[in-house]
């Protein structure tokens, strides 16, 4: 649409609606120096704010400077009428505008944190990421550093489900949400050590995840993308096909043949398919988690070593249980890590750690799996060589191996993740955000110079 397409009536319409905006923005200025002056004349001191530097840190200064730069190679020949543009232009166009993504969903997030943290114990109790009216009543488990506390709390709608990072009414950190359970009333929080005699009245769903690895490989993405275009063969496959909108690289094969289970198709589709995407779409409960369960199983006993990212490590933990159980029915020897936040303690065929690298080099070792959020896959470069180089079952290449991963989950709101492009830099995987799953290569460390 053009500005000669607006028609008359609708152009009065927004006329009219901003002239009332900016008339009462004048007048409420207007009474508010009324209101100020009055106030001066009975005594009151009344100082106008200062005015601050408006220029934004040398940090973010630069970083604004690469991105606009970037999105500048990405867009220059792309037609602003979307019709006008050819497929390969209109990605080039959605990854540009997802560079900058976290920066953004950054400010809107603590601007709501700032918000949250402003409310009273009873403004709290409309809010569903929040809970009011908490009782104590008792230790239920933890350490002495980090106990887990039991909180009963009155009828009320949240959206805290288990695993989410809360802080006390005010905004002081508290601990995270270990238990729940709405219907009768009660939350078990695992305390951080300096809130252990910490008993608020009301709590808010708090998580701050940093993205600075995640913005960093959708920058790795888009310079690729100006240098090399998004068609084509080569690094990135998984990003670039999805955002081309790509079908499955399956050498051809149908989707799904006449009278064959949804399972059965997932697992033949996922061990032929090369560098690209195999979406998997369907709503809660239509056992996406099982299906790809079955599939990380099938992959490992082909030789493949697996990464499994998501918006949370809850998701992530659900997704390796599955694996546990259906490693079990077939009788496939397999270990599981999953990077945490806290360590716990291990359980059998699935370790925990807090370290990245860790987790990454167990893949080196015994275990077949690997579970972490995007912050810890996004590390990884990706290894040129092709599809088949590290095909070998039980053998590395030097730092190398085939590498599947599994992306997935339900999305939550403080995560803050980028559009679907943010775990696709990762390359040769199997992922699953809400069934999207990804194939690409993986390197680590993630400094190797190869």
């Amino acid at each position: 649409m053009t500005p000669a397409d607006i028609a008359d009536d609708e152009r009065r319409v927004v006329e009219a609606y901003n002239r009332d905006d900016c008339q009462s923005t004048w007048r409420l200025r207007d009474w508010l120096e009324t209101v100020r002056a009055s106030a001066i004349a009975d005594g009151a001191a009344i100082a106008r704010p200062a005015l601050s530097d408006a220029a934004p840190s040398e940090e973010l200064g630069e970083w604004q400077l690469k991105i606009a730069a970037l999105v500048k190679r990405l867009t220059t020949d792309v037609p602003d009428e979307p019709s006008e543009r050819t497929d390969e232009q209109h990605a080039r166009w959605i990854l540009a505008h997802c560079l900058d993504w976290h920066r953004r969903e950054d400010k809107a997030f603590w601007w709501e944190f700032f918000r949250l943290g402003d409310l009273s114990a009873e403004d709290l109790l409309d809010e569903r990421a929040g809970l009011s009216g908490l009782r104590f009543e008792a230790v239920t488990g933890g350490t002495a550093r980090a106990p887990i506390h039991r909180y009963r709390f009155p009828p009320q709608e949240t959206e805290l489900r288990g695993g989410e990072g809360v802080r006390a009414v005010g905004g002081d950190k508290l601990g995270a949400v270990a238990e729940i359970s709405i219907e009768e009333g009660w939350v078990d929080i695992k305390k951080h050590g300096d809130a252990v005699n910490l008993h608020p009245e009301a709590l808010f769903e708090h998580d701050y995840i940093g993205t600075e690895v995640i913005a960093e490989a959708l920058v790795r993405i888009g310079e690729h993308a100006a240098e090399h275009g998004l068609e084509g063969e080569g690094p990135y496959q998984g990003a670039r096909d999805l955002l081309l909108r790509h079908g499955p690289r399956v050498g051809g094969q149908a989707l799904r043949f006449p009278g064959e289970a949804a399972l059965k198709a997932a697992i033949r589709l996922m061990l032929q398919l090369g560098a690209g995407v195999l979406p998997i779409q369907g709503p809660p409960g239509a056992g996406k988690t099982y299906t790809g369960a079955r599939m990380i199983t099938a992959l490992v006993n082909a030789g493949f070593r697996v990464g499994v990212t998501a918006n949370s490590h809850k998701v992530i933990r659900n997704l390796l249980d599955s694996v546990r159980e259906a490693a079990d029915e077939v009788g496939i020897d397999l270990t599981c890590i999953q990077k945490v936040s806290d360590k716990s303690p291990d359980e059998p065929h699935l370790r925990f750690t807090t370290d990245n690298a860790i987790c990454l080099s167990a893949l080196q070792g015994d275990c077949r799996v690997a579970g972490g959020t995007g912050v810890v896959l996004g590390a990884c470069r990706r290894i040129p060589g092709g599809r088949r180089a590290f095909r070998r079952r039980g053998r590395t290449n030097g730092a190398r191996e085939r590498l599947s991963g599994v992306t997935g989950g339900k999305e939550r709101r403080s995560a803050r993740r980028s559009p679907a492009t943010e775990s696709t830099d990762q390359g040769q995987s199997s992922s699953w955000h809400r069934g999207v799953c990804t194939r690409s290569h993986f390197s680590w460390p993630p400094n190797d110079p190869r």
